[in-house]
C-alpha cells in the first residue's frame, strides 16, 4: 500500500540500510479452528502476493507458529515459526492438527503450607508467563484439583485436597501455557530421556541475560 511504498522510499535515502524485503508475522491468528486460520492467512497471503508481484525481487518471510504450515502449503516464501523447540502446553492443546509435544516443563518447590487445603510453589510470575487468566497459566500433571488462588512475583498459591500428600521442599513438575518468558531467563536446559533428567544441557544462546 501507500504506507509501505513510503517507507521503502524513505529507506533508500538513509546511509547502511538497503531494503530488502518484509518479514509478515501473524501471531495474532492462533484461533483453534484451522478453517478460520486457513481463511485469514489466506487473506493475508493474497495481499502479500500483490505487493511482490509490484516488488518481484524482494524477500519475503511469513507466518507463525500456529500458522507455518498454511504458509508452507500455499506459498515457496520462508516460513517463520517462532517457537521451534520448546513447545509448551498451550501449542499441544490449542492446534491439534500441527500435532505439536510438550517439550518443556519447569521444576517447582513447595516452599510452604499456609493452611485451608493449599500449598505455596516457589512459581510466581517471574518463573512463567502470567498474561493468561490466573486458571490458565500452567499445568500441574500431579495435582489433578489444582485451583490456583493468587499468583505473585515470587509464589504460585494453589488449592488442593491433596495438601497431606505434600511436604515443604518437595519437587513437581509444572507445563507453562506460555514458554517464551521462561526461556528468557535461563542460559540453558537440561534435557530429559524417557522420564529422567540427563547430564545434558542445551544452551540458550539466543536468550540467556
Amino acid at each position: 500500500g501507500s504506507e509501505s511504498d513510503a517507507l521503502i522510499q524513505q529507506i533508500a535515502f538513509l546511509d547502511g540500510v538497503k531494503f530488502v524485503g518484509l518479514h509478515i508475522y501473524d501471531g495474532h491468528l492462533h484461533q483453534p479452528s484451522l478453517e478460520q486460520r486457513q481463511a485469514d492467512a489466506g487473506q493475508i497471503i493474497v495481499d502479500v502476493r500483490k505487493y511482490a508481484q509490484r516488488y518481484p525481487e524482494v524477500e519475503i518471510v511469513g507466518g507463525g507458529s500456529p500458522t507455518f504450515g498454511i504458509w508452507a502449503g500455499q506459498t515457496d516464501w520462508q516460513c517463520s515459526p517462532g517457537t521451534t523447540v520448546f513447545w509448551d502446553v498451550g501449542y499441544a492443546n490449542a492446534f491439534p492438527e500441527l500435532e505439536f509435544e510438550i517439550a518443556a516443563a519447569l521444576v517447582t518447590r513447595v516452599v510452604s503450607k499456609p493452611g485451608n487445603g493449599q500449598i505455596c510453589l516457589d512459581l510466581g510470575y517471574k518463573a512463567i508467563s502470567s498474561e493468561m487468566p490466573l486458571e490458565r497459566r500452567v499445568v500441574l500433571p500431579k495435582i489433578d484439583d489444582a485451583k490456583f488462588v493468587s499468583h505473585s512475583e515470587e509464589h504460585l498459591v494453589v488449592a488442593t485436597e491433596q495438601t497431606d500428600d505434600f511436604h515443604v521442599g518437595d519437587a513437581l513438575i509444572a507445563f507453562p501455557q506460555h514458554i517464551c518468558p521462561t526461556v528468557a531467563d535461563h542460559g540453558f536446559a537440561t534435557v530429559v530421556r524417557w522420564g529422567n533428567a540427563t547430564d545434558e544441557k542445551w544452551p540458550v544462546t539466543a536468550r540467556d541475560r
